[in-house]
């Protein structure tokens, strides 16, 4: 899959007003921090500063960090789900699954640049660990840490405070949540303090100016269905299960709600619900080893379907002409999912009665 993303070419006209010209700049200055970047940017130092302390040239600096961090991602990925108590073989398909995802995964393999993408994604597992196993001094680390790559991972602070009181663990933990969760914040601010950007929009005018998206279907659609193409409607053709997920899991379904939000701050709508990959594909194993676990062929049909989907317009051979034929293959490997999950559960209801 990493040769069929392929890689962006940096000194395409197509991508010259890109945020991927803010990190490089970023990274020739490492470990100096850089006082003209523009906001939100200026902040996520973590990858370009990186990238910059590498001894080649900084465009295989990112590319080498990149496809390192990818492959920490999966497998941290798989012990992720592993842990989470589900069954190895389901844990494998579900990670391949998330591996032909060109909005969360595929994307950043192509656009290298964007590595701090990556980080934060392993920060979010890594946090999630921590948090299950009442590890508060490596959720400081990670908190600490994640919060130089992006601003989302900071949305693991009250999702972790939820957990608490959800799990009911004693009110010890509640004082171990505060302090550890202080570094970060810290950081967060002192980040803010440092750093003087050039321009650019801060939260609350990126809210006011793309937040109106949700007045067209199409951002609805990227943000709710294709982002998570081709298993998106798994959870609602198996709503029962889905209830079920989350009815002992709500800090859960607080972090879905919380990462679509912070999604009304941008404009690239598939990539910015990236983060809420730990959770949905979490949830369609867990669809999965209740469900289909000895189902062969309706695996081996969504893995197809999840392959082809993979294909787009902008990266790696390029096989589809336009995003108009994108966007019907998207839709038939959609419903070749939806179809052969509902006729896998009409089966299973009938089998039962």
């Amino acid at each position: 899959m990493i040769i069929l993303y392929g890689r962006i070419d940096a000194n395409h006209s197509d991508y010259r007003d890109w945020d991927l010209h803010q990190y490089l700049m970023m990274a020739e200055k490492s470990p100096s921090l850089s006082q003209d970047i523009p906001q939100p940017f200026a902040y996520r130092i973590l990858g370009p500063y990186l990238a910059g302390l590498l001894p080649f040239d900084l465009d295989m600096n990112f590319y080498l960090i990149s496809l390192a961090a990818s492959a920490i991602l999966i497998f941290l990925f798989y012990f992720f789900l592993c842990s989470m108590g589900i069954d190895a073989t389901i844990a494998a398909i579900v990670v391949i699954i998330f591996i032909f995802n060109k909005y969360f995964f595929g994307f950043t393999i192509w656009n290298f640049y964007q590595l701090n993408d990556i980080l934060a994604l392993i920060f979010i597992i890594l946090i999630f660990l921590s948090m299950h196993r009442q590890h508060w001094i490596r959720y400081t680390l990670f908190l600490a840490v994640g919060s130089l790559a992006r601003e989302t991972v900071m949305l693991l602070i009250p999702v972790a405070f939820i957990y608490i009181l959800e799990t009911k663990k004693s009110g010890k933990h509640l004082i171990y949540w505060a302090a550890a969760s202080l570094p970060g914040i810290l950081i967060f601010l002192l980040l803010r303090l440092l750093i003087t950007p050039s321009g650019g929009d801060d939260l609350l005018s990126a809210f006011m100016r793309y937040y109106g998206k949700l007045g067209s279907p199409g951002p609805w659609a990227g943000l709710l269905i294709y982002c998570t193409i081709p298993v998106s409607l798994i959870p609602v053709i198996y709503c029962e299960q889905t209830i079920a997920f989350f009815r002992n899991r709500k800090y859960m379904l607080l972090y879905i709600v919380l990462i679509f939000i912070s999604a009304l701050f941008g404009s690239n709508n598939e990539r910015l619900m990236a983060p809420v990959f730990v959770v949905f594909y979490f949830l369609i194993a867990s669809i999965l080893t209740n469900k289909m676990i000895h189902r062969r062929w309706p695996i081996c049909i969504i893995l197809a379907a999840a392959f082809i989907s993979s294909l787009d317009i902008w990266s790696g051979l390029r096989p589809l002409p336009d995003r108009e034929t994108m966007i019907i293959i998207d839709a038939l490997c959609l419903t070749a999912v939806t179809l052969i999950s509902i006729l896998n559960k009409i089966k299973q209801v009938s089998y039962r009665n």
